[in-house]
């Protein structure tokens, strides 16, 4: 009962009325367009700026793999457009395996960009082999190509002869 009397003392509370009115609408919506280009904006900043799309090359690492990249680039190159003057009715096996490679190399690449100093070397040394292996297969391929357009047979005689 004393409860009672006591409730009934107290002031009524009051319904809190909260009114919004357009204009904080209008700042909410400004607000949430103004967080929202920056963030695209950001993000097209960080994906041109911050994110290398192309990767880092074996010459970012260090000069001596610089010159090693400039070798098996030229050879390669010189292979490739020896490849392409033999016949333009080459094997598309041949340049599936080369894009292959290619693919791989570029993947190499975005790696060594984000791998941490301290193991660039592996990545490295997986991109040599990379080269490598593009250019065992172009010279293998010019081999054949050289052998079937001299006479492949003249080979063959000159190689019983000198087992003889």
């Amino acid at each position: 009962m004393l409860w009672e009397q006591i409730s009934n003392q107290l002031p009524k509370p009051k319904a809190i009325k909260v009114h919004i009115g357009w204009q904080r609408h209008l700042t909410r919506i400004a607000a949430s367009l103004a967080l929202l280009v920056v963030g695209i904006g950001g993000g097209i900043w960080y994906e041109r700026h911050g994110a290398s799309s192309n990767g880092m090359a074996m010459s970012d690492v260090s000069s001596e793999y610089a010159e090693l990249e400039q070798f098996y680039q030229r050879n390669i190159t010189v292979k490739e457009e020896k490849l392409a003057s033999f016949t333009s009715n080459q094997s598309t096996d041949v340049y599936e395996d080369l894009e292959h490679l290619d693919e791989v190399m570029e993947q190499l690449r975005k790696e060594l960009a984000t791998v941490p100093p301290g193991n660039r070397e592996q990545v490295v040394r997986a991109m040599i082999e990379n080269y490598k292996a593009k250019t065992a297969i172009l010279q293998r391929v010019l081999e054949r190509l050289e052998d079937t357009s001299h006479g492949g047979n003249n080979r063959k005689q000159s190689n019983a002869i000198k087992n003889i």
